[in-house]
Order: structure tokens, then C-alpha cells, then sequence
């Protein structure tokens, strides 16, 4: 199931090309099933806003893998040595900032 058509990550601002969109949505969606455990019942604002932002920052990270700073004193750069981890660190911290806590969350019932 598509969280999010291109016409609706247009509408929240999105930059990817169509061509481009169906790769970068399925790459978020499994993200954020990841994120979620696979708690996600019916799709709502928060999820497609979520969804935009995972497509856009997964985009951004094949643009410039691995730049984490630039200098241009006489040429600088520096290099993150886990830009997988950043960029996930970075995503789940999307999530739990939109997100409500029972989608992101582990919990355990004690009974």
C-alpha cells in the first residue's frame, strides 16, 4: 500500500521528480514500517508529512553521500564515517517529533 502519491508529496512541498518518486516512497515506507513496527492501520496527515520528509532527506543523502562539513578557506571537507547511521538517526527524530508515541514506541503489556 502507497502512503503518499506524488500529487500529495507535491502539495507538502516536495522537490523529487516523478521519475524519481516511486524508488524514494517505497525506500520511506519501509523505513517508517521499521520506525513503527508495522503499527500503521490507516494514513493519515502526519504520516504523509513524515513520509515527505523521509523521501526528501533520503534523496538529499544520494546527492552528497557522506559530506558532513565544507570549508572554503583553500578547500576543506570532512566526511561522516556512518552516513547510514546519521541518516537514520536523523529520520527517526522526524518521527518522533510528528508522530504520536504508540506509533515509535516499544511497549510491553504485563498482565
Amino acid at each position: 500500500m502507497e502512503y503518499l502519491t506524488y500529487e500529495e508529496y507535491k502539495n507538502l512541498g516536495g522537490a523529487v521528480d516523478q521519475s524519481a518518486f516511486p524508488k524514494l516512497e517505497r525506500q520511506a515506507r519501509r523505513k517508517l514500517d521499521y520506525f513503527t513496527q508495522n503499527r500503521i492501520v490507516t494514513v493519515d496527515s502526519d504520516i504523509k508529512e513524515v513520509m515527505a520528509g523521509f523521501i526528501d532527506m533520503l534523496n538529499d543523502n544520494n546527492v552528497v553521500v557522506g559530506l558532513s562539513s565544507y570549508s572554503n578557506g583553500i578547500e576543506s571537507f570532512g566526511y561522516s564515517e556512518n552516513v547510514r547511521a546519521d541518516l537514520n538517526d536523523n529520520m527517526f527524530q522526524i518521527a518522533k517529533e510528528i508522530l504520536p508515541t504508540e506509533l515509535i514506541t516499544q511497549v510491553v503489556d504485563y498482565v
